[in-house]
This record gives C-alpha cells, sequence and structure tokens, in this order.
C-alpha cells in the first residue's frame, strides 16, 4: 500500500510542537522516498492540521502526492472558531480529495472516521503523548492491524 495517515492530539504542548513540526517533516520525506503516494487526514484541530500543511507544502514543493482529507461528517467545523474554520477550508479546498465518513453527527463517527483512516493506510505517523484518548485508540487500532506506527511525541 501507498498511503500513510496521520491521528494526533488537538492540543499540543508548546514546547513541543517545533520538534513534532520537523520530525513530521522528517517521516513525510522518508514516506515519500519508500513510495509512499497518498496522505489521510482526519481534519481536526492540532496535529491533523499540521499534517495536512505539510503534506500541501510538498505539494507545493513539486512531490507527486495526494493529500486526503477523511472527515467525521459534513460541518464537523462549524463550531470551530472563525481563525481554525478558515484554515481547515483552506486545506479542504486544496485536497486533491474530501471523505465524508458518517452523513451526520453522532457517538461513534470519529471513531469510525479513525478506522477508516487506518483501514486504508499502511502506515500511521501519530502524535501521542496521552492514553485513553482518540489518538491512543488509532494508534493502538494500526498496530493491531499490522500497521507500521510512528510517534514522534518525545519520551512516550
Amino acid at each position: 500500500m501507498s498511503t500513510c495517515c496521520f491521528s494526533g492530539h488537538r492540543f499540543l504542548f508548546k514546547e513541543e510542537t517545533a520538534y513534532i513540526e520537523n520530525q513530521l517533516i522528517v517521516q513525510i520525506d522518508s514516506m515519500i522516498v519508500h513510495g509512499v503516494t497518498d496522505f489521510i487526514a482526519g481534519g481536526a484541530i492540532g496535529f491533523d492540521m499540521m499534517a495536512a500543511n505539510a503534506v500541501f507544502r510538498k505539494k507545493e514543493q513539486g512531490y507527486d502526492i495526494r493529500l486526503i482529507l477523511a472527515l467525521p461528517y459534513p460541518g464537523h467545523d462549524e463550531r470551530w472558531n472563525q481563525v481554525d474554520r478558515k484554515e481547515f477550508q483552506r486545506l479542504a479546498v486544496a485536497a486533491d480529495e474530501v471523505r465524508y465518513i458518517s452523513e451526520a453527527y453522532h457517538r461513534e463517527c470519529y471513531r469510525l472516521r479513525n478506522y477508516y483512516m487506518v483501514d486504508h493506510s499502511a502506515y500511521c505517523i501519530c502524535a501521542c503523548r496521552r492514553m485513553h484518548t482518540g489518538t491512543s485508540q488509532t494508534a493502538d487500532y494500526a498496530k493491531r492491524q499490522g500497521k507500521y506506527v510512528i510517534n514522534l511525541c518525545p519520551n512516550v
């Protein structure tokens, strides 16, 4: 498979953001060298947007890769602040593909989105520093499915 997905926390510590961003670029470059052409981001604030932006910048540099947004449901960004919403909408327009996993919000829509991303990927790059979160559940699911998981958070 030539697809990699991303999963990470919505809120990262300021002191770790630069490190995670740098490592994200290193890992995306490595994925590209190893034949990954499609990158799936979940469209959430925080790490998802960071990853989608990193892929978008690689596309601007001329890499023949695709950015796919796997979104839990239409309008999932309606309650976001204006700045985050504008950034998300810019990425949604720039994405090569946008997939909605559920038609409307329901209790399981985020978990289903996360599992969809893993099920359609060979690799998972995550930023996970806390257990019992959607990110940790996604990374654990990816490991159980035999996917190659890279955690960018230091000391975890």
